[in-house]
């Protein structure tokens, strides 16, 4: 391929009038949507996709909360932790000490939500509660939709499926402008560990990119009303068991590039299996024919893999799934 030409990442209209596909007289059209998707994950691990399901003013209140809730003092996000790795607060560490990010499980339930913001801010702050409560709902459909599509377009029937999806975080990251001059790194070259991520990114500030080809780095500029659809290693993983699939859809690799001009700031919807589950793929689609590839194993084991071993499998560029999977197959 001609490195001078562009890639284009798919972009797909998902919103409320084009879900009605999936009904009556039209149902040949969702299933093409379903199969495009499927395809555009298969080829770059995300894609990009519009839908009404958010509204505008929501979303910038979101943008304003979050701000509210990172211009805190130290001591009020360190308040955010988990004894599960990567479900509370993240980042500010030798790896990407620009990037720091606030998480809690579960948000779409008003008081998980409210439990969150009180941790924050032990007052209360009714504006942040209620924001990130509606913000996270609509996130999480829009995330349960696609997840549908996608086992939909590939043949398997989502409720032999929805083990992967079973949970939700909702994630608000900020990535601290770099002070040299020229762009630098603020988000080192990762695959993310859930299922599935839906991505708001805010408008004006250019970052994200994603790994094409294994060696072009492509960027998906900010744009209002549209939403970033990223791959995981789980559902990378829970379809390479499955014959169908063959291995086809990637995880996608991304980054985020900044200048020293502005911060950025984004917030996402991340739906991955119950940490006490064990990953594997249902008994009723694996036979002789079909065997799967790896040995299952516990999720929550998976998290705390990564986290041990977080810098060896940043600097060595291997999906971290790959290697603990085999692992575990091996152990058996």
């Amino acid at each position: 391929m001609d490195s001078e030409t562009p890639i284009q990442i798919p972009v797909f209209d998902l919103s409320k009038g084009a879900q009605t596909l999936a009904q009556g007289a039209r149902a040949r059209a969702y299933n093409n949507a379903c199969r495009d998707v499927c395809e555009a994950l298969a080829r770059f691990g995300c894609f990009e996709a519009a839908y009404d399901g958010l509204p505008d003013g929501l979303r910038d209140d979101m943008f304003e909360a979050m701000r509210q809730a990172f211009d805190l003092p130290e001591e009020a996000k360190r308040r955010n932790t988990s004894d599960k790795p990567y479900f509370g607060r993240t980042g500010r560490s030798a790896i990407s000490p620009l990037y720091e990010s606030l998480g809690v499980e579960g948000a779409e339930e008003f008081e998980k939500a409210k439990e969150f913001t009180q941790l924050l801010w032990p007052g209360g702050n009714n504006f942040f509660c209620e924001t990130l409560n509606s913000v996270s709902a609509k996130l999480l459909e829009l995330n349960l939709i696609v997840t549908k599509m996608i086992f939909h377009g590939l043949g398997v029937p989502y409720d032999a499926a929805a083990a992967v999806s079973e949970s939700s975080i909702f994630r608000v990251m900020k990535y601290d402008a770099p002070s040299a001059v020229g762009s630098a790194v603020v988000l080192v070259p990762h695959t993310d560990k859930n299922t599935l991520t839906v991505l708001v990114q805010q408008g004006g500030v250019q970052g994200l990119e994603v790994l094409v080809d294994g060696d072009r780095w492509v960027p998906l500029a900010p744009r209002d009303g549209y939403f970033v659809v990223i791959a995981g290693e789980i559902l990378k993983l829970w379809l390479e068991w499955q014959a169908w699939s063959n291995g086809r859809l990637t995880a996608a690799k991304h980054r985020v590039v900044l200048t020293p001009e502005k911060d950025r700031y984004s917030f996402g919807s991340f739906t991955l299996p119950e940490t006490s589950s064990v990953v594997k793929p249902p008994e009723e689609l694996v036979d002789e024919a079909h065997p799967p590839r790896y040995k299952p194993f516990e999720f929550l084991g998976y998290l705390r893999h990564v986290e041990a071993n977080a810098r060896t499998m940043y600097l060595s560029g291997e999906d971290s799934i790959d290697v603990y999977a085999t692992a575990a197959a091996a152990s058996v």
